[in-house]
Parts: C-alpha cells; structure tokens; sequence
C-alpha cells in the first residue's frame, strides 16, 4: 500500500478570505436595515389597479346572516346586511394599509397595526387614518345581489 500524501483542508488563506467576506455581507445588511425600514415606512403600497370580474353574492346566506367575509380578487371584504341595505366594504385600512377588523358589538372597524378606527359607515372615527374605508358597490339586479368594484359614491 502507498500512502497518498494528505490534502491540506484548512487552508488559512482561503478560511481568512471566507470571514471577510462574511463580515462585510453582514455588515452591509445591517447598514442597508434603517434605510430599507425608513423607505417602506415612507412610500405608501402600491396601488395598481387590476379590474375584478363582478361578483354575484348568495342571497339566501346574506338574508341568514348580518354579515360576512370573502375575497373579492385582492380585496379582504366585509358584505354586511344593514337593516336598509347590504353595503360592503374594503378591510385595508387607508392609513397604511394593514387589514382592519370589525367589531360587531362596538359596531366599528379598528386597524391593530396604528391605532386607527372608522364608523359603521367606514368614516374615519379616529386618527391616524385621515381617508375613510373603500367602499364597494352592491346592487340588486334581477333578484340577485352583485357585488362590483367601484368605490360607492358618498
């Protein structure tokens, strides 16, 4: 048997060169942080624009129940069945645009992620939002309800 001279693993150079550039990535990532968080903070999302197909809603489960969620294309919505209408509203708060939650018993929307809350009718009721809720259009056309995306006039 011959013996093969053993291959040198830990070659000093090549582990000294790994480290440098392991520490400047690292260094570089936590320099770029701030500057990334104070971009996101300040530019707002993105509003494209993708037109949604009209929905039709199931009328018999909005007569059984006060409200409802769905996924109306990229949209969270909220259908709610008013004694004098259904209205359905857009759930991205206009502040930032973290998802709102309705509150049934205080019979508001609160957005977690700030602090801010808006009226049954989607109307800014506290600060820091300052434009009300989206609301989308329901209406009734040959006996059945369609939900459609266009904000409802107010």
């Amino acid at each position: 048997m011959t013996s093969r001279p053993s291959q040198q693993i830990d070659d000093p150079t090549e582990k000294r060169r790994f480290l440098k550039q392991l520490l400047f990535g690292t260094g570089a990532a936590y320099l770029f942080a701030p500057f990334y968080a104070v971009w996101r903070y300040l530019v707002s999302p993105s509003e494209k624009r993708v037109p949604i197909a009209p929905l039709t809603l199931n009328g018999s489960d909005m007569e059984n129940k006060r409200y409802t969620f769905l996924r109306f294309g990229d949209k969270n919505v909220l259908v709610r069945h008013d004694a004098d209408a259904v209205r359905a509203f857009n759930l991205r708060c206009t502040h930032a645009g973290c998802t709102v939650e309705w509150q049934d018993a205080a019979q508001k929307f609160v957005c977690h992620c700030h602090g801010a809350e808006f009226h049954a009718d989607g109307t800014v009721a506290k600060l820091p939002a300052t434009e009300p809720l989206e609301e989308l259009t329901v209406r009734r056309e040959q006996g059945r309800m369609i939900l459609f995306d266009e904000a409802k006039q107010r």
